[in-house]
């Protein structure tokens, strides 16, 4: 992306000029992938395009029904449950530091080189307790030194912060890699994005209200990357408010591990418009599981193509002509985007949330989000993906998505309704709602036939 010293007929060195042939390569991306995916659209009975509506066509998906699990799978467990040994989780920790030293990632805030002696058994008692959020008390020993409280604390205080976590998880990931089992699962190259949202019952800079999932308190969500040898290389934790998708290629551009993954699934939380145009950008392969399937809607470049059961599918046409005027048009600053990502200048988030200025993009984001070609050109050769993702199956190379955990309990809602701003009470008294404008405080006390609020007192005890 270096500039040359010569200048084009546009103003911009060779290098920073959009590329011949850009759009007609997209164009083919797309109609190749169509065709892939028309072809195994008659192979498989799972999935199959919906004519039943006269306006358009729709793509369906049947639902995965529940396996029993084989007699010889029963067996496999059994043994292997049979070979594991019952052991104490500390005994664990120590054991793993003992094979790779994650320990020493844990140094002093001050800066200091020296080390206390038994700083290994004081982190990973502090581990322990913090991981378990069980405290201190359970993991304290008077009569051993690196156990006492005050020094769990002191070791919490000064040792164990976010950077030194972040290295000890590296030790420890790098170690897994090495492994023979995980080399079998996978290398690495997949991973899957998927975010965990817990309630905060105390105040905290990172939580923010949600309704949706928090009803009327606050709460985060911690965003976890996880690759196809079972290992979670990065985390993240997410206001309440913000989409993931904002968040979603921090986790990747500032992955400090040996593994490399290039070939990214999430679900429809990590899904925007400008986040296809900035894995594109960067040479990542973005495959989201989108819900809804039947309801989207599928985008085309050349209007005279025959895709065969996806034609009445994909009845939208891009723009082509709009398209190479924005990307001519952004084309340089597109290019710093992706050095500015690629080198690490700002945080992708930051840079993402800038490009969306508040639901009103910038002319750079708008053409982020215009490109359709580059937002749908994943969608035809991913339908055997989301035959399989979307409902519970594994392709080859994904990660297992894992249990499913409930998230927080949603208030319970009132249950009340009005028609036309009328509604009947117990007992037969009927209420009107009041203008927003006109209502008052809920605390509102009537004193001497008027609501005010604060109560004042009587004139007996003023001053």
């Amino acid at each position: 992306m270096e500039a040359r010293s010569a200048r084009g007929p546009g103003g911009l060195g060779p290098a920073l000029q959009l590329p011949d042939g850009y759009l007609a390569g997209l164009a083919r991306e797309l109609d190749t992938g169509y065709r892939q995916a028309a072809s195994a659209l008659a192979a498989d009975p799972a999935l199959w395009v919906d004519t039943s509506d006269p306006k358009r066509d729709r793509v369906r998906l049947a639902r995965l029904e529940a396996s029993l699990e084989s007699a010889s799978a029963a067996l496999l467990r059994a043994d292997i449950h049979a070979l594991l040994h019952t052991v104490d989780l500390p005994e664990i920790l120590l054991e793993v530091n003992r094979w790779c030293r994650f320990t020493d990632a844990f140094t002093n805030a001050s800066g200091g080189g020296g080390r206390i002696p038994d700083l290994d058994l004081s982190a990973c008692a502090v581990l322990l307790a913090q991981a378990c959020n069980v405290g201190y008390r359970p993991v304290t020993r008077a009569d051993v030194p690196a156990l006492t409280q005050a020094r769990l604390a002191w070791v919490a205080a000064n040792y164990i912060r976010p950077e030194t976590i972040v290295a000890a998880n590296t030790c420890l990931v790098d170690l897994q890699a090495q492994l023979g089992i995980a080399r079998i699962w996978g290398g690495g190259e997949v991973a899957s994005a998927d975010g965990i949202r817990f309630a905060v019952p105390v105040r905290s800079i990172h939580a923010s209200p949600n309704p949706r999932y928090f009803g009327t308190g606050r709460g985060v969500t911690l965003y976890n990357f996880v690759a196809d040898t079972y290992t979670g290389f990065a985390h993240l934790v997410v206001p309440g408010t913000l989409r993931d998708s904002q968040f979603i290629l921090d986790g990747l551009m500032n992955n400090p591990t040996s593994l490399d993954p290039h070939h990214v699934v999430a679900d429809t939380g990590g899904v925007s418009e400008l986040i296809f145009g900035c894995f594109r950008l960067l040479g990542y392969l973005f495959t989201p599981r989108m819900a809804d399937l039947p309801h989207r809607r599928y985008w085309r470049m050349d209007a005279n193509a025959d895709y065969g059961a996806l034609n009445r599918v994909a009845r939208q046409r891009i723009n082509s002509r709009l398209i190479n005027e924005l990307i001519n048009e952004h084309w340089a600053d597109i290019l710093r985007v992706a050095g500015t990502l690629h080198t690490r200048t700002v945080t992708a988030s930051e840079l993402i949330r800038a490009l969306q200025r508040a639901g009103h993009p910038t002319g750079l984001g708008s053409r982020h989000r215009r490109d359709r070609a580059r937002r749908q050109d994943h969608r035809p050769a991913a339908l055997d993906l989301r035959r399989a993702s979307s409902s519970g199956r594994r392709c080859p190379g994904q990660p297992p998505r894992g249990p499913s955990r409930p998230g927080p309990e949603r208030l319970p809602r009132s249950t009340r309704r009005s028609v036309s701003g009328v509604s009947t009470r117990p007992g037969g008294a009927t209420w009107r709602a009041r203008p927003r404008r006109e209502r008052r405080h809920p605390l509102e006390l009537k004193v001497h036939g008027s609501r005010r609020w604060p109560p004042s007192r009587p004139r007996s005890d003023r001053r």
